[in-house]
């Protein structure tokens, strides 16, 4: 069975395979790729990958709507970045009783419109039942990558309290993609900096580079000829967030604290749930508050959740606030209050950039823990 999609024609073996018959039916579905791309005049049919590309979707995730904006990510990544895809679902029901592990196989198809040839990419679903059934998934994996070809884990939904199944899939994994905009749960910050100390598996946080274009414009504030030497004297900051940006908002505040040399962080008890939190940081000789407010506002998948920030420092106020989806607005003692246009990416370019990039970013470590040392002094309450 074949269906088009965005030029891509996808071939699919509608009924589970036992891990065992996996490669046998992707030469099946090879076969049949010939058949319908590869008669005369044309080029043939070729298989292209660059990455192994592993993606964990547990059940829970999937029910809140995360498998089929996991469907329309990778269908916009894989033309880009050829791989072969190995989807990973931990889940409770099953097609065949006692089966432990079931599998689904397909290939995504780009024809070239002048004849140039067929390009195909293979894709495994893996669907695992109950902790026995997940305990196979790392094998399974090892089994099935394309040899010489770097893994990168796909792992977009929250962290796990104990995690040895991820730590089991990263030892086999060259690159960690996580997106911090999903986690919910007081422990994923902590996990993920646990994560990122593994040299052997550099972590990619998509969360983190949504904050790309915010921690431009305040770095402009202050860049020469601005006044760098204020910061020095922070005497307050301000970030306001969208109720599903607070983890962007705590590591924007985690770069901009650990960029002025802020170490000590004091938690302060009268946040309300869910609306925030309250420090008093240290910095040098004396001390200042900082505070993470959590309102409505523009956001979703495509921006950072981040509403404004306000920086007051040196007898100084350095602000941003978004005024609309796609422009903030920036003011400061010394700069007329400008209205700039603010894009951000989609996930699918998130996620390229994230494979292509091949330098760990340090300052990301650093916002990183400083966001930790801000969330472990406090009851953390998302």
């Amino acid at each position: 069975m074949s269906a088009p999609s965005g030029g891509v024609v996808v071939l699919r073996r509608e009924d589970p395979v036992p891990p065992a018959g996996i490669e046998a039916a992707f030469s099946g579905l090879w076969r049949r790729a010939s058949e319908q791309f590869g008669g005369p005049g044309t080029r043939g049919v070729v298989r292209a990958c660059l990455w192994n590309l592993v993606v964990h979707l547990p059940a829970a995730a999937a029910a809140a709507g995360q498998a089929s904006r996991l469907d329309a990510l990778l269908g916009a990544v894989t033309p880009v970045v050829p791989a072969r895809v190995i989807r990973l679902r931990q889940s409770s029901e099953r097609d065949s009783p006692g089966a432990e592990v079931q599998a689904w196989v397909s290939s995504s198809c780009l024809p070239s419109p002048d004849g140039g040839g067929t390009v195909c990419a293979e894709e495994a679903t893996l669907a695992a039942f109950g902790e026995a059934g997940a305990s196979h998934l790392p094998a399974l994996v090892r089994a099935l990558r394309i040899p010489d070809i770097p893994v990168a884990l796909l792992w977009l939904d929250e962290l796990p309290p104990k995690g040895r199944l991820l730590s089991q899939l990263t030892a086999l994994s060259d690159r960690l993609v996580v997106d911090s905009h999903f986690m919910e749960g007081e422990h994923d910050l902590p996990a993920l900096s646990e994560l990122a100390r593994n040299p052997a598996c550099p972590v990619v946080d998509l969360g983190w580079m949504r904050l790309g274009p915010m921690r431009y414009l305040v770095a402009k504030l202050f860049d020469p000829p601005g006044h760098a030497e204020k910061l020095a004297r922070l005497e307050s900051v301000r970030v306001e967030t969208t109720p599903d940006g607070v983890h962007e908002g705590v590591l924007l505040l985690g770069w901009l604290l650990s960029r002025c040399g802020c170490r000590e962080f004091g938690a302060l008890p009268d946040a309300a749930p869910g609306r925030g939190a309250r420090w008093r940081v240290r910095l040098g000789g004396a001390s200042f508050p900082v505070e993470l407010a959590v309102r409505e506002g523009f956001g979703g998948f495509d921006y950072d959740g981040i509403l404004g920030i306000e920086i007051a420092a040196g007898g100084e106020r350095y602000a941003i606030a978004q005024v609309d989806e796609e422009h903030v607005s920036v003011a400061s003692s010394h700069h007329r209050q400008q209205r700039v246009a603010l894009h951000g990416w989609r996930d699918a370019e998130l996620v390229v950039s994230a494979l292509r990039s091949g330098v760990e970013d340090a300052l990301h470590g650093e916002a990183l823990s400083a966001a930790v040392g801000l969330m472990k002094s406090e009851a953390w309450s998302p």
